[in-house]
């Protein structure tokens, strides 16, 4: 035995991300820079792991549909649709398992496999609540007496900062990228996304999340539903009198070519 090994920390170590990301930004890919080179720091695992939450676009009681403005959704994308992306995105091993749908799951799973060690990987923002969501619970029996998990060393590590103004990856956020979608600045958000070659396909997904295909008449009296006629969906939009120009979509029927796009029409 070499005289290095006496002193070495063996023990199997596990660096990992948890998070919404919803959707995936170039913010979350300085965190997962982070994650790779703490591994590497501590001869560990890099993983990451996307929670299953979603705010789907409900429609409240006594009312045919809702605004995006109003709905409040935090979460537009399934955990599918963002998992898509973030392996897109991300050159790190990134969980496939739904049942892993939250933190406290991933730590009994990295308890299961062996892991004496995990080191939590965080923005600067989020170091702080991390620390109390995990790290008491930690070899702690609940009130049932049910020990949540039971790993000998857990701690919580900033993985960049995160500064709000900031015009680089450091201040990109989610919410953001959300606010960018609702309000139809394919620009602003297209700024954010790792992989500009599908920036289009994730726009268009995170405006569907928050509900923009989900509205009808009832939100707007000039408004137009799209599956009727196209000349029908032309005069309806002619005859409005706010003046706000109208998006049409359009997508190939079966055995054509799959193509779809959108404009905006005038009155």
């Amino acid at each position: 035995m070499r005289l290095r090994h006496l002193f070495e920390d063996n023990a199997k170590t596990a660096v990992i991300g948890w998070g919404r990301l919803n959707p995936p930004t170039i913010g979350h890919t300085v965190l997962v820079d982070a994650i790779k080179a703490k591994a590497k720091q501590y001869g560990g695992d890099p993983m990451l792991f996307l929670s299953m939450t979603q705010s789907p676009f409900l429609t409240p009681k006594g009312k045919t549909t809702k605004h995006f403005k109003t709905a409040n959704i935090k979460n537009p994308l399934d955990w599918k649709t963002k998992l898509k992306y973030a392996q897109t995105f991300y050159k790190i091993p990134i969980s496939t398992d739904p049942g892993l749908n939250t933190i406290m799951s991933v730590m009994k799973y990295l308890e299961t496999k062996g892991y004496e060690k995990v080191v939590l990987v965080a923005g600067s923002d989020r170091v702080k609540e991390f620390e109390t969501q995990i790290l008491p619970y930690n070899n702690t029996p609940d009130q049932s007496g049910n020990v949540n998990f039971n790993i000998k060393e857990v701690s919580v590590e900033e993985g960049g900062f995160r500064d709000e103004e900031a015009t680089d990856a450091s201040g990109m956020s989610a919410s953001k990228m959300r606010e960018a979608a609702a309000q139809g600045d394919f620009e602003s958000f297209k700024q954010g996304v790792p992989d500009q070659s599908v920036a289009q396909r994730m726009f268009d997904d995170v405006r569907r999340g928050l509900g923009f295909e989900h509205q009808d008449e009832s939100l707007d009296e000039y408004e137009v539903k799209q599956q009727k006629p196209k000349i029908e969906v032309l005069n309806n939009i002619a005859a409005r009198k706010d003046g706000t120009a109208f998006p049409l979509s359009w997508n190939a029927g079966k055995g054509e070519i799959k193509v779809g796009g959108k404009m905006y029409v005038d009155p």
